[in-house]
């Protein structure tokens, strides 16, 4: 009887933060949105926390959710406003209040990576007030950091399981596949109508590159590359019993395009290691799908040679992947050109403030960019990190970055080859590696999604890793 009313309770304490959950989704997607849309935002969140019911899928859903549209913005004070900017303070808010309703009841999965992460966000906060040019900006995007690194505390804290891990990774496929669609659909209406809903113009080749959702093409290419090493893993680990193969199958290939078509050298970078790793540590039916994988794409690579010769997507695409064969003639990118020169100017400037850094965003508010007039942005992730809150700042990220690879692969070595527990490891820990290699040409630890899907792989190898201690 106990047990039974236990259970009642925790359904209504779900019931409850569900419905704050709904109604800050709803104010966000009101703010930001379009009415219709806003209208769509509230039906959507409505039916997925009714659907879900518990607190912690619904949770896991909503954050997924509202990371991959951050370009949708609504500047209030300064800030651009966006839906994961509105919504993941409200969901923080949200577990505070569960946990202190059932301290007991749910597991806290923290460790040394959120101490790291902790350190960068303090270390970005000291140094803007005392080194940044602009404290009042540095601050803001110190503040902007420390939201979308939500994800990350939130995740490890809603209680989850080994079934509601494996639902919250296959919605996460879903809406990065979405994602994948949405920009293809842009780039098709683009080429076919002129109509822009997310296009943006290549420096190097001229072409038409989507963004989708997203700020911009390579941060497109990022996201959407390590949700393809992610399917990529799933599809290689589920069996023949698995009723929605053919699903995975046209998402991994819709992925694989529109990571193509964001023409972004640092994803396909990313998204080549990270399949590296699922092809090594997968296990499953690997031969059998990698022998598929290739053929397909060396069907789509002749089938676009021969069906769109003159087409700029594809005659970008083949540009961008002969400079990187070829890196002596990276010299004349202007892309490149840009960074070596924002490179140089923050190892220069760190010099002068090497433990703490100058503060979150600082060389922009000293420096121009090369050949426009706009801030100048460092687009590496561990210089980016070095110049901003200096060396301390630094170790934090590389603790929080390396410590969930760590973490992810102990938990793999555990579990047997095959099973799709394994394979969902395997996709977030390749997913991870396939970010970070990304993050060295253009980096987003300012969005949600980086934070998201670092928090999924820490949280999915916690669990593993507990569930088979227990069963020791």
């Amino acid at each position: 009887m106990s047990a039974v009313l236990t259970r009642r309770s925790s359904e209504k304490t779900g019931q409850v933060v569900a419905l704050i959950v709904v109604l800050g989704v709803a104010t966000g997607a009101a703010v930001v949105a379009r009415p219709l849309v806003a209208i769509a935002a509230i039906v959507a969140m409505a039916w997925v926390v009714i659907l879900l019911r518990h607190w912690g899928l619904a949770a896991l859903a909503s954050l997924v959710l509202v990371v991959v549209a951050p370009r949708y913005v609504y500047p209030v004070a300064g800030i651009n406003v966006n839906l994961e900017r509105l919504t993941l303070p409200i969901l923080c808010a949200a577990m505070v209040m569960v946990l202190a309703i059932r301290p007991k009841t749910i597991p806290l999965r923290f460790g040394w990576p959120h101490l790291g992460l902790a350190f960068f966000i303090a270390a970005n906060a000291i140094a803007s007030i005392l080194n940044a040019p602009s404290a009042s900006d540095s601050l803001r995007l110190t503040l902007l950091i420390a939201i979308a690194s939500l994800p990350f505390w939130i995740l490890p804290s809603l209680g989850l399981n080994t079934r509601a891990m494996r639902i919250g990774f296959y919605i996460f496929v879903a809406i990065g596949t979405a994602e994948g669609l949405f920009g293809l659909l842009s780039l098709v209406l683009y080429q076919a109508r002129g109509i822009d809903l997310g296009i943006q113009t290549d420096w190097l080749t001229g072409a038409p590159s989507p963004f989708g959702s997203m700020w911009e093409g390579n941060i497109f290419g990022s996201f959407v590359g390590a949700v393809f090493v992610a399917a990529f893993a799933l599809l290689l680990s589920v069996g023949p019993q698995w009723n929605w193969r053919w699903l995975l199958r046209a998402s991994v290939v819709c992925l694989a395009i529109a990571l193509v078509a964001s023409l972004s050298r640092g994803a396909w970078l990313g998204a080549f290691v990270g399949v590296g790793i699922v092809v090594v540590l997968a296990g499953g039916q690997r031969k059998r799908y990698l022998a598929g994988a290739g053929i397909a794409i060396a069907v789509i690579f002749i089938a676009a040679q021969l069906a769109f010769p003159a087409s700029p997507v594809v005659t970008g695409a083949q540009h961008r992947l002969q400079t990187l064969s070829n890196p002596v003639g990276l010299q004349n990118d202007p892309t490149t050109a840009e960074r070596l020169y924002a490179y140089g100017l923050a190892i220069s400037d760190w010099r002068a403030q090497p433990l703490i850094g100058w503060g979150a965003g600082s060389l922009g508010q000293d420096y121009s960019a090369l050949s426009q007039n706009i801030p100048v942005w460092v687009a590496n992730l561990e210089l980016h990190a070095l110049h901003d809150s200096g060396v301390i700042g630094l170790a934090g990220l590389l603790v929080a970055l390396i410590g969930v690879v760590v973490k992810v692969m102990q938990a793999i070595r555990r579990l047997r080859p095959g099973s799709i527990e394994r394979g969902i490891l395997v996709g977030l820990l390749a997913a991870c590696v396939s970010l970070i290699i990304a993050f060295q040409a253009t980096e987003a630890t300012w969005l949600g999604y980086s934070w998201l899907l670092f928090g999924l792989a820490w949280t999915a190898a916690s669990i593993s890793t507990a569930r088979r201690n227990k069963t020791r």
